[in-house]
């Protein structure tokens, strides 16, 4: 038979985020139902979620999909010692805490906003607002606050003096001047706009040029000029903004335009084919051509071609007038080579001398010498050479300084000298 008596049921909720609940109970028992030749002996309780904390406690623990506001069946029941047994069912009711987001807006001019008893001067992200509902439950509420705010813009805005006055906002300028105006946006904030008005002029400006005789001036009006009296003016911009005008003044230039240029070195060798060509008049436009090149450059350079005797080069330049030359020259090689080692080994097989050898020279004397300047020994270039000996003594190993004087075929009138370091090593 169901039990009677009087329940005293509870759900305790500590905090409404952690989902969970302690269930106690107790019962009080009539005396009619209780023979006084037994004792209760074992009481049990079962309800889904729950778990035994002993005889009178069950922690009953939600799962994470329960249904709020939900009726949870608890089954209780109570056997005696002589037998007797007896159960009943309740359904408990859970009611779920609760969390609210709360965000407003707010205008700047309208600070400080008040919310819940609470001050706020600012933009506030997540102020946390605990609460008890009617049921004992909790109730946490997250509030944010956004404050639209006031702004200020600043126009800096550039007009010619031929277009005052202008208007603006209803405002009437006829000269460089500062205005405010205090607008309000769709929000409803407050928007100061500043604007900063600078005047223009137009202005005649004198521009003076020169030309070459029999050429004239190329203007940028597409005109020509020879005539030092004509003055003509052409309609520009100032700064992209105003327009005004530039007034020519010509002249002719006296000095003829020269154009000249420097070739270094003078002559490519076999040890230097570098060619360097430099522009040396005070030219505005250049152009060189040279081995089949066209080049534009102040400074151009080349490597003359082994198998070449000249290189041609011509120049063509003009200055700021206008004004034209042009130049030539040839550039040529010197084939003659003249080349020593530099170290050589008397003890071994090989590389046991020291001697020159050249392709351009009819006679020739060499000289080695110490590094103090003692005259070692001497020998003929075309077909002597050094044992690295002094007379019947061997030479210590060290570095010996060759002087060479020779005379070449195609200059025979003239005695060249040449020098160098050879190392002897033993």
């Amino acid at each position: 038979c169901p039990l009677n008596g009087e329940w005293n049921v509870g759900v305790i909720d500590g905090y409404g985020q952690d989902n969970g609940y302690i269930f106690e109970w107790d019962l009080s028992l009539s005396a009619e139902l209780i023979n006084q030749e037994c004792i209760i002996d074992s009481v049990w309780m079962v309800c889904p979620y729950a778990t035994r904390v002993n005889d009178s406690t069950y922690l009953i623990v939600s799962p994470p999909d329960l249904p709020h506001d939900t009726l949870v069946p608890v089954y209780f029941a109570l056997a005696d010692s002589c037998g007797g047994f007896s159960d009943t069912t309740v359904n408990i009711w859970f009611g779920a805490s609760t969390v609210t987001n709360v965000h407003e807006t707010v205008l700047e001019n309208d600070l400080p906003f008040i919310y819940n008893g609470q001050r706020f001067t600012d933009d506030v992200d997540d102020t946390l607002f605990s609460f008890i509902s009617h049921l004992g439950c909790d109730s946490v509420m997250h509030f944010s606050l956004t404050v639209l705010r006031n702004d200020t813009t600043y126009f800096d805005t550039v007009v010619c003096n031929y277009t005052l006055p202008i208007e603006w906002h209803g405002q009437h300028f006829a000269e460089a001047d500062t205005m405010e105006l205090l607008l309000h946006t769709a929000y409803g904030t407050d928007s100061l706009v500043v604007l900063m008005l600078a005047v223009r002029r137009s202005d005649t400006i004198a521009v003076h040029a020169g030309f070459c005789h029999g050429q004239g001036f190329l203007w940028r009006d597409g005109v020509t000029y020879n005539d030092t009296a004509d003055h003509p003016l052409c309609l520009s911009h100032n700064d992209g903004v105003c327009d005004h005008y530039q007034k020519l003044y010509l002249s002719i230039k006296a000095d003829a335009y020269q154009a000249v240029i420097r070739v270094a070195p003078p002559m490519a060798s076999l040890q230097n084919r570098h060619i360097t060509l430099t522009d040396v008049s005070s030219s505005y436009r250049r152009r060189w051509y040279f081995l089949g090149t066209e080049d534009t450059n102040r400074v151009s350079h080349f490597d003359f071609p082994t198998e070449a005797d000249s290189v041609p080069v011509q120049f063509f330049a003009a200055d700021r007038y206008g004004c034209s030359d042009s130049t030539s020259t040839v550039v040529y090689i010197d084939r003659f080579a003249l080349w020593a080692p530099n170290a050589f080994t008397p003890d071994e097989t090989n590389n046991n001398i020291f001697r020159l050898w050249t392709n351009d020279v009819v006679e020739g004397t060499v000289r080695i010498y110490t590094r103090k300047g003692l005259l070692v020994t001497e020998f003929d270039l075309l077909d002597g050479a050094w044992d690295g000996m002094k007379g019947s003594v061997r030479c210590p190993q060290d570095s010996y300084v060759w002087m060479a004087e020779y005379v070449r075929k195609s200059e025979p009138r003239i005695t060249h000298q040449e020098k160098g370091v050879v190392l002897l090593l033993r």
